[in-house]
């Protein structure tokens, strides 16, 4: 039988607390998807629906988990492992970038904050915590 003991040189024990360099809850806008990532969506509870709505004048965005049932829901759909989209926003994303002078092609990533007035719903600020914006150029794969 061969010997399954385990050489614990080089590892720490986990303390309960998340190292920095995982994910933070983020949002992305990219073609005519909005992306939301794995963390986002555990803040939101995991909804099917969200509703979204946008103060232009103070250049921010929520997303608030909705039923199916209420106006302006959303549908959610799983895309990646870490990613959930809301398809079909073109229209929406284009508003955003003429509002907030962002370039025509590209993916923009902002960090996404818990709402202290909407119980599962993020706010994102748009003019100041977009994380990176990445030209489509760069988003090609090498395997295509």
């Amino acid at each position: 039988m061969e010997d399954l003991t385990v050489n614990n040189q080089g590892f720490e024990v986990f303390k309960g607390e998340l190292p920095p360099q995982l994910p933070k809850p983020t949002i992305g806008f990219q073609n005519d998807q909005i992306q939301i990532n794995r963390r986002a969506m555990r803040a939101l509870g995991n909804p099917e629906y969200v509703n979204l709505m946008v103060n232009p004048d103070q250049k921010i965005l929520i997303i608030k988990a909705c039923k199916k049932d209420e106006s302006g829901s959303a549908k959610l759909h799983p895309a990646l492992l870490d990613i959930t989209v809301i398809d079909s926003c073109e229209m929406f994303i284009n508003q955003m970038k003429k509002r907030f002078s962002w370039p025509e092609t590209g993916r923009f990533v902002f960090r996404a904050m818990l709402s202290d007035e909407f119980p599962f719903a993020l706010v994102v600020h748009l003019d100041d915590h977009m994380l990176f914006s990445q030209p489509m150029d760069i988003m090609v794969s090498k395997e295509s």
